[in-house]
């Protein structure tokens, strides 16, 4: 039997054990609840609760939802959107930052056909959610997306 390193010199198997470690490590990544459970530490930790934000719904529902919505929220309530009172029964229920993240978790439970999730690298907070629940179904995706944060 002719030795490996005939074939493999060390230098190579070296060079290549470490990459083949990280891409195996990179696709048997756990769920994202982890990543979840970071960026809400971090937006816990920023302790805002007064802010202002934009927010666009994607989905197949009726214009009044669909935005953009300017929402204005003081002690973690919704106060206003578009510079009026906020009123659900027009606009739909629009979320705060902190129940973007409960949306988050309650999807992911439901082992969604797609999720694409990215989060503020300064903040935490989601600034984009899109899931598409189901491959057999049309028109039920949904996907939030949070622009022009600013602290109150």
């Amino acid at each position: 039997m002719k030795s490996i390193k005939k074939y493999f010199p060390m230098r190579i198997i070296h060079f290549f054990m470490p990459v083949c470690l990280l891409a195996f490590a990179c696709c048997n990544k756990p769920a994202n609840t982890d990543e979840v459970t970071s960026h809400e530490l971090q937006w816990k930790k920023a302790a805002i609760h007064q802010y202002t934000y934009t927010l666009r719904v994607n989905c197949f529902c009726p214009v009044s939802v669909v935005g953009p919505h300017v929402i204005k929220v003081v002690a973690d309530t919704i106060v206003s959107v578009n510079g009026s009172p906020y009123q659900p029964a027009i606009t739909g229920k629009l979320p705060t930052l902190p129940e973007l993240f409960s949306f988050i978790r309650e999807s992911d439970t439901k082992k969604p056909y797609q999720r694409k999730v990215q989060f503020n690298g300064f903040y935490g907070f989601p600034e984009s959610v899109y899931y598409d629940f189901s491959e057999q179904i049309a028109d039920e995706e949904i996907e939030y997306v949070v622009s022009n944060f600013t602290k109150n």
